[in-house]
C-alpha cells in the first residue's frame, strides 16, 4: 500500500513511515522532511489491516538507505487486530488481491470469521449513489501527496469515547514481537534502518491502558527492539484529538511531528545536516 504516494520516486535515504491511522491522522511529513531535509514517505495505514499485513506488504518497496519507522497501535501487540479484521478481507478481495499471497494459513483461520459478513455486503441489489460534494475525512482523495491525511486539519475536534482499561490478564502477543524483531532483520538485509516510536494516545485513554502499555514497552526492551522513546513522551492532552484516540487535529499534528523530529534527529545513523 506504500504505492499509494508520491514519495516512491524519490531516491534514497528516504524516511518511511509505517503503522496505523495514529500515523495517517497524525503526521505532517512535509514538515519533518523540511526539519531533516530527507524526503519522507507516510505509509500508514488502517489499524484493522493488522500489522502483520502491513508490515509484509511494505517489504518489496524498502530501499538501500531507508530509514523505516514503524509505529503500531497499542491494540497491536495484545488484540487480535494484529491479524486484521474485516478491512483487511475488504482489501484483500476488492483492493489489492495480489496480496492474498501475502496472507499465511493462521491468518486466514482468523479472518474467516469475517468472511459471511463481507459476503453479505456484496448482496445489495443498488449501489449508492455517488459522492457530491466536499472530499470526507476517510474519502481516499482525504490524502496528499506525501500520505497524509489532511482534510481533517481544518476541523475542530468531535466526542468520542476514550480506550477503555485492558484487562490484566491479557500478554503481549509474542507473536506481534516475533514479527518486529524479524522485520528488523529484513530491514537490516536491505542496508536500511529500523526504528520504533510508540503511538500517539490520547491522555485519558493512556492512563486507563497504562498498565498494558508499561507490559508492552518491557518486551519491547527485552528483546532488544530499537524503540526511541518512552511512551510517555507522545501521551498528549485529550484536547489535541479529533475524533478517535489515534488522530490529531492540527495543532496536535505539528506537535507529534516536532516530536518525531527530535527523536529523529537524535537516532538518525551519522545524524543530519541542516542546509
Amino acid at each position: 500500500m506504500l504505492r499509494r504516494t508520491d514519495g516512491l520516486a524519490a531516491g534514497s535515504p528516504r524516511i518511511v513511515v509505517i503503522g496505523g491511522s495514529n500515523v495517517a491522522y497524525g503526521l505532517d511529513s512535509k514538515r519533518i522532511q523540511d526539519a531533516l531535509h530527507i524526503p519522507v514517505i507516510n505509509a500508514g495505514l488502517h489499524a484493522s489491516l493488522g500489522m502483520k499485513f502491513y508490515l509484509t506488504d511494505v517489504k518489496p518497496y524498502i530501499r538501500e538507505g531507508d530509514i523505516v519507522v514503524v509505529i503500531p497501535e497499542y491494540s497491536q501487540y495484545y488484540t487480535d487486530t494484529f491479524y486484521g479484521n474485516i478491512e483487511l478481507v475488504s482489501v484483500l478481495f476488492d483492493v489489492y488481491p495480489d496480496s492474498r499471497k501475502e496472507i499465511d494459513i493462521k491468518q486466514w483461520l482468523h479472518l474467516m470469521r469475517f468472511i459471511p459478513f463481507y459476503a453479505a455486503t456484496k448482496l445489495k441489489l443498488s449501489k449508492e449513489p455517488g459522492r457530491i460534494g466536499p472530499v470526507g475525512v476517510y474519502d481516499r482523495k482525504a490524502f496528499n501527496s506525501y500520505g497524509d491525511a489532511y482534510v481533517h486539519w481544518t476541523m475542530p475536534g468531535k466526542k468520542f469515547n476514550p480506550g477503555q482499561k485492558v484487562s490484566e490478564d491479557q500478554q503481549v502477543n509474542p507473536e506481534a514481537i516475533k514479527l518486529l524483531i524479524d522485520f528488523q532483520h529484513f530491514v537490516k538485509g536491505k542496508k536500511a534502518t529500523m526504528l520504533l516510536l510508540p503511538p500517539v494516545f490520547q491522555s485519558t485513554s493512556f492512563v486507563n491502558q497504562k498498565p498494558m502499555i508499561d507490559k508492552i514497552y518491557q518486551s519491547i526492551k527485552k528483546n532488544h527492539l530499537p524503540v526511541i522513546a518512552e511512551p510517555e513522551r507522545y501521551e498528549l492532552p485529550d484536547s489535541l484529538f479529533f475524533d478517535t484516540a489515534s488522530h490529531l487535529i492540527l495543532p496536535g499534528i505539528e506537535r507529534r511531528s516536532d516530536l518525531v523530529i527530535e527523536d529523529l534527529a537524535r537516532a538518525i545513523p551519522g545524524g543530519y545536516s541542516k542546509p
